[in-house]
């Protein structure tokens, strides 16, 4: 690991508590990230048929049927990998974008009170205060 790798690595992770609103925006952002890569599946399928069915008319200096085939399945799943590839990365983009947006939001995050903020240190001294008070 890099030295930057190592400071990411053991700084504590915060987590942010999402309201009722923010759950129901994170979930639609989900929904809107699958139906985008779903979106770009169908076209890579239409796609790969629309090419599949052109390669017959190339202009090959053999024709046999299996190397035509052959030709048509390559160039099938060559589109069909491609088109879903970019709607993938399109939209994991999108859901980390807009992600990052809900949480800078207010509105839809939690805020916790400060005590319970850290449990293992404020909280845990002010439990032990409690105990030699006592």
């Amino acid at each position: 690991m890099t030295s930057q790798e190592e400071e990411n690595y053991e700084q504590p992770k915060t987590y942010i508590r999402l309201s009722y609103e923010g759950q129901q925006k994170y979930k639609e952002l989900q929904q809107n990230s699958i139906k985008k890569f779903g979106f770009w599946l169908f076209v890579g399928n239409l796609g790969g048929f629309a090419v599949a069915q052109g390669v017959p008319y190339l202009p090959f200096k053999e024709k046999k049927l299996s190397k035509v085939k052959r030709y048509q399945r390559i160039a099938f799943f060559t589109s069909l990998i491609a088109f879903s590839y970019h709607g993938y990365k399109l939209s994991k983009r999108d859901f980390v974008r807009s992600k990052k947006k809900l949480l800078a939001n207010p509105a839809f995050t939690l805020t916790e009170p400060e005590e319970y903020g850290n449990l293992n240190s404020e909280y845990g001294q002010n439990q032990e205060q409690q105990e030699n008070q006592k």
